[in-house]
């Protein structure tokens, strides 16, 4: 692979003025086999084009170039071409415009900084960056402190979402404490319909397994197609359990749930049943109990 430059001619502006489509990070393989194009974002909204044909966001930009160019001189052109994004929330990332043509297959999938994050702190604890593990590991928490903290310019206006993530923040590390062998991943991530963490627990595998706590608004994408917010227990639907350890834990009322996360063994506590509940104890109090409780009964040592 390397880095070339596609010349993408001039798209007719609106006005006067010179238009330029100029993404982010672009990735080019040899031989105009494959771009790329990434349009990234932190804090900024997606910007727009106003043109002749009509006013664009950016992806259909690059989409509505690449007709152009092709239309132009297709030997000028990568055979595969593709744009997607990364952003906080990629469910909030434009989608394709019905009118433009190609312009669902032109695009790619859209990535979180949280899945960035995520496949670096997997390749810093699988020692897979070998030498470079240390530069790894300081950009992972550079990506913690500017990209993905609440301080970073986050916003969390769901009501539900704003209680969970405080909520989290305060109960995982009480529960990690009272359970040997426990770590916990990056700071709790908000995203578009769920805040989460991870937790790691060594049972003196290879590896350690990890479970995945989060609280989902209720119609989450990842709220098994539930009714009602829920805080939920889970094993990581991309890194689940060995077949041993998903045993042991379909024995103590975790059950296969499947939505757009994959089909994973949870267990689910609703948001409305931890308010009431909280009668006889703080909201804090009662989710610890009820965490606890979980990993006891699948035979996970709590001090």
């Amino acid at each position: 692979m390397r880095s070339s430059t596609f010349v993408v001619p001039a798209l007719a502006p609106r006005k006067s003025a010179s238009t330029t489509a100029a993404s982010d990070l672009s990735i080019d393989v040899a031989e105009r086999a494959l771009q790329l194009l990434i349009e990234v974002k932190v804090d900024a909204s997606f910007h727009t084009h106003a043109l002749d044909s009509g006013t664009y966001l950016q992806p259909d930009t690059y989409v509505l170039a690449w007709e152009h160019a092709v239309g132009l001189d297709r030997t000028g052109e990568a055979e595969i071409r593709r744009v997607g994004t990364l952003s906080r929330t990629p469910a909030a990332a434009p989608r394709p415009d019905a009118k433009l043509e190609d312009a669902d297959t032109r695009r790619a999938e859209d990535i979180s900084w949280h899945a960035v994050r995520d496949l670096i702190e997997d390749g810093v604890s699988t020692r897979a960056f070998g030498e470079l593990r240390g530069i790894a590991s300081e950009f992972s928490d550079v990506l913690e402190e500017r990209v993905l903290s609440s301080g970073s310019g986050t916003a969390i206006s769901d009501p539900t979402l704003a209680w969970g993530w405080s909520l989290l923040a305060d109960v995982l590390p009480a529960v990690v404490g009272r359970t040997p062998g426990a770590s916990l991943g990056p700071n709790v991530a908000p995203q578009l319909d769920y805040v989460g963490r991870y937790m790691r627990l060594d049972f003196d595998l290879e590896a350690p397994v990890q479970l995945w706590i989060y609280v989902s608004t209720a119609l989450g994408r990842y709220n098994g197609g539930r009714a009602e917010a829920s805080l939920w227990l889970s094993e990581r639907p991309d890194a689940r359990f060995p077949p041993d350890v998903r045993g042991q834990f379909a024995t103590a009322g975790f059950s296969e749930v499947v939505d757009l996360a994959g089909s994973a063994l949870r267990r689910s506590f609703s948001v409305d049943q931890i308010r009431a509940s909280a009668g006889r104890g703080s909201d804090r109090e009662v989710v610890i109990e009820w965490l606890l409780r979980c990993l006891r009964q699948a035979g996970v040592q709590i001090d």
